[in-house]
């Protein structure tokens, strides 16, 4: 098919990015219903795109319709490249939150060939829908905190029988990974979810899911549910919501089709009206139930898995990274080892850096100096999207005996490097011929620099910063409305803003 960037508004246009995130599948293609579903999708908004994530470069890759400003966007985020990942499975889901979070911020498209496109925007002046299943509920619910961080609103998240691995459904064989359950977070304005459970305690082929807080929450019946389309009611929630958006009679997804015996039981009361129709797209929006504002989003991590929690290599393994050392636990201190044995170099996965990052910082300890050459560093750089590194300002001599953990490193980050952009980070040792030192690496962090009142973090106090300090009236501490950290956003916010109007110092 050929495909075309088109740069002019449409009048008719409907500006809505819609992001699909499946759960676990032993299947290579992740649930060919995700396909499904955008196709669909696209085919009820009578124009748009669908883009595949890429996760070896980042991209979104073209695989059908027209790619258009103010056109829809269906994007499919497959995440989870095997099961059987190296080390622990802690915290994977989060780590891909990450990733998504920077390929939303910074997009970069691609054709059928992989040759670049023009790009578009993902976020600004649209509305945002992101539709999870399962486990890819948790992968969603993170990422909209993370755009509530940065106090980007969200119009809709609909979620399908959440299922977060964390140890508490389905016990004894939902392993805890470390899967923060998903919220409805302050900054989504409409938040439904479809779930159902079948109350038993041994359920691997067809597992539980569970409300969500301050959500609009449709309880399937199982027994209904069990009457055909897939072989778990599992998946048979997003089925349900797939004939919500394809209102032909009879539609199929791409695995199942639903049955005429279907249309009779699984919507009583009509589907023309329920599911998709809350939707920009679907044309219900106005008529979506009142709900409850949710959580306050935050703090995140910029560099995700940087503490490196139990001993996860979650954050350094896909989407872009590349563990080519050890993440050890030794004397109760979980931290990256470099050297000639584990390996010399960690680079993490995508992920974007905000504007105000002014350096990276870290704690090290030399385990065994370097004893030939006594020229071995420990250095860090920063990898942009086309390959491009950019080493950052300082080294760390490795030539010292061990004298501990040294906290408070810190590599600047040139003002010349872009912000608001994804990069992959790099932290490596360098030395001449041979490199024998061996170090620890641990508590990777942003150093990010924002003045009061820059809500938006662009360095920039204007419009937007007092628009999104209004929103966020009256809420609890933690979020850059509350200029003064007293605990709240109110008028004495409003006026260090205003104090501080234009371009941040």
């Amino acid at each position: 098919m050929s495909v075309l960037l088109v740069g002019l508004q449409l009048a008719s246009a409907q500006s809505v990015t819609t992001i699909i995130t499946h759960g676990y599948s032993l299947d290579s293609t992740k649930g060919a219903w995700i396909e499904g579903m955008a196709d669909a999708i696209v085919a009820r908004a009578g124009s748009g795109a669908v883009c595949r994530y890429e996760q070896s470069t980042g991209a979104w890759r073209l695989v059908n319709g027209t790619l258009a400003i103010g056109q829809p966007v269906c994007l499919i985020f497959r995440w989870l490249e095997d099961f059987d990942k190296p080390g622990p499975n802690w915290a994977y889901g989060e780590a891909a939150a990450d990733a998504l979070y920077g390929a939303l911020r910074d997009p970069d498209f691609i054709d059928a060939l992989g040759a670049p496109l023009g790009a578009i925007e993902l976020i600004k002046d649209r509305d945002l829908h992101f539709l999870g299943h399962s486990r890819g509920t948790v992968v969603n619910s993170e990422t909209v905190e993370r755009l509530g961080v940065a106090c980007i609103q969200v119009d809709h998240v609909t979620s399908f029988d959440p299922h977060p691995m964390n140890g508490t459904l389905d016990v004894p064989i939902n392993y805890d990974w470390g899967d923060p359950e998903p919220r409805r977070w302050s900054n989504v304005v409409f938040h439904d979810n479809y779930w159902r459970a079948d109350g038993g305690w041994f359920n691997a082929a067809d597992p539980d899911g569970m409300p969500i807080a301050d959500a609009l929450n449709l309880e399937f019946s199982e027994s209904t549910l069990n009457c055909c389309g897939y072989g778990n009611a599992h998946s048979d929630t997003h089925l349900w919501y797939h004939g919500t958006i394809d209102l032909t009679p009879l539609p199929c997804d791409g695995e199942q089709c639903i049955t005429q015996t279907m249309r009779d039981t699984w919507w009583t009361s009509g589907y023309t009206e329920v599911g998709y129709y809350h939707s920009q797209i679907g044309g219900g929006a106005a008529f979506r139930p009142a709900q409850s504002p949710g959580f306050t989003p935050g703090p995140v991590a910029t560099i995700f898995g940087g503490s490196f929690d139990q001993a996860s290599q979650a954050g350094w393994r896909f989407h872009g990274g590349f563990l080519n050392g050890a993440i050890v636990n030794e004397s109760g201190i979980t931290f990256l080892k470099l050297g000639s044995g584990p390996g010399t170099s960690a680079t993490h996965n995508r992920f974007h850096l905000p504007f105000g990052a002014s350096a990276i910082e870290l704690s090290y300890r030399i385990l065994s100096p370097d004893t030939v050459g006594g020229d071995d560093q420990l250095a860090m750089s920063l990898i942009d999207t086309s390959g491009v590194v950019i080493a950052l300002p300082g080294t760390i001599d490795l030539t010292q005996p061990d004298a501990g953990w040294q906290g408070g490193a810190t590599f600047t980050i040139p003002p010349q490097v872009e912000r608001d952009r994804k990069y992959r980070l790099q932290v490596m040792l360098q030395g001449g011929a041979q490199t024998d030192a061996i170090v620890g690496v641990d508590d990777l962090q942003v150093i990010i620099e924002v003045c009061a009142g820059d809500v938006d973090g662009n360095t920039v106090v204007d419009v937007n910063d007092l628009l999104a300090l209004l929103a966020l009236w009256g809420t609890d501490p933690g979020n850059p409305a509350d200029t003064n950290s007293d605990g709240t956003v109110d008028v004495l916010d409003l006026l260090d803003l205003l104090a501080v109007w234009g371009a941040c110092p």
